[in-house]
């Protein structure tokens, strides 16, 4: 006998195996999700204690959570998780007062040395800007020996649990289960990559001025190392790589020309013919630059933080597939009218024809105001209403 948790996996599975596909599914599949904060913050727990006890209090946010927001993917998702950074004494993430992890502007490595990163990106990034990064591997080779495989360790234990997290919620709600080995998590873009770690973000766009050549050449230098990362041991369309952009919102679009989109293109071609389904979050406005999303391999998934929805279905609608650009904000402020009465339009707008499944505009990171509430009003509208 098939239980209800099996009937859903089931529809979900259709769902999005039609809409990755160019085909128009039954509804309008729900990606929308929440981070682990939110998730903690709508549970009702402390946020320090919870963030600490992954495998208790945080198992206990998440599912909570998943049994009364409505969605077709597991709609909680790991955040960086304190431990692993506090072993290494971290710089690159660290915990703010509020309790949330956050990434201050650093960089990893000087100008000077793009020639010796060029020649080798992974010595570099393994002699100077993971020490650079990470005090705790700035030591004497025993002790940061001892201190990089304690790091890893924590990393692997807490991922453990994130990973148990997730399919515990998979089996007793039936989300949709990708094939096993099909997921690689998160990975930047070449020039994002450089903008992040290793020269930060207002170094690199100094640096796109004073040392072009060696950019161009750094991310060229850098790219298989990122693709190698990102792919996974079984690629599989109905699996996900994504591809998190930073720097094209704030790049004038020659310098975007130039320095960004080759490399970026080449990764996510690269992704795709391997079999991968390949997940780009456009953060920032992206709507220079709608003619270069239309030239990269169909059924690319593409969320948008900002942008004109009408516009953006009738350049990409026909060949993309198109999520977010509903305003997490709303939710926050706004009444369960007028929540609704968003979805709504952003439904009518990018669901006729297909290729479209709903999704936030921003990460969903804080559960403020009327938040709450609103999350499950919509999710309840949109699972009954949501149609092509």
């Amino acid at each position: 006998m098939v239980n209800n948790a099996e009937k859903l996996q089931k529809e979900r599975y259709d769902l999005f195996d039609k809409l990755y596909t160019g085909q128009i599914p039954k509804r309008v599949p729900l990606g929308h999700y929440v981070y682990n904060p939110f998730a903690i913050q709508f549970a009702g727990y402390d946020l320090f204690e919870s963030q600490w006890d992954t495998a208790g209090l945080l198992s206990k946010a998440c599912d909570e959570f998943c049994s009364q927001v409505f969605t077709d993917i597991v709609p909680v998702a790991s955040t960086i998780i304190p431990y692993p950074y506090q072993v290494l004494a971290s710089r690159s993430y660290k915990m703010s007062k509020t309790g949330f992890m956050q990434h201050p502007e650093l960089a990893g490595m000087e100008a000077e040395d793009y020639e010796a990163f060029i020649k080798s990106p992974f010595d570099v990034i393994l002699e100077k800007i993971l020490p650079t990064l990470f005090p705790a591997l700035d030591t004497d080779p025993v002790t940061r020996s001892v201190n990089m495989a304690k790091g890893i360790v924590a990393y692997r234990e807490e991922q453990t649990v994130m990973k148990k997290i997730k399919s515990d919620a998979i089996a007793k709600y039936g989300y949709l289960k990708p094939p096993a080995n099909s997921d690689s998590g998160g990975v930047k873009c070449p020039f994002d990559f450089l903008a992040d770690f290793i020269r930060g973000f207002g170094n690199i766009l100094t640096d796109v001025r004073r040392y072009p050549e060696q950019v161009l050449e750094a991310c060229d230098a850098v790219l298989q190392l990122l693709i190698k990362k990102a792919t996974p041991s079984k690629p599989h369309y109905l699996g996900t790589t994504s591809i998190t952009t930073h720097m094209p919102g704030f790049m004038r679009t020659k310098d975007f020309e130039k320095f960004y989109y080759p490399t970026f293109k080449k990764m996510v071609e690269t992704f795709v013919e391997s079999g991968m389904g390949v997940r780009i979050f456009c953060e920032g406005d992206w709507m220079r630059y709608l003619d270069h999303l239309r030239d990269l391999p169909e059924n690319v998934r593409l969320r948008f933080e900002y942008g004109d929805p009408k516009i953006i279905k009738e350049k990409l609608g026909d060949k993309q597939i198109i999520s977010g650009l509903y305003p997490i904000s709303i939710l926050q402020i706004g009444t369960k009218e007028e929540v609704i009465e968003k979805a709504k339009e952003y439904v009518d707008i990018l669901a006729p024809g297909g290729r479209y499944y709903f999704e936030f505009d921003k990460s969903a990171i804080t559960c403020q105001g009327n938040m709450r509430e609103n999350i499950i009003a919509l999710s309840d509208y949109l699972r009954d209403n949501a149609t092509y």
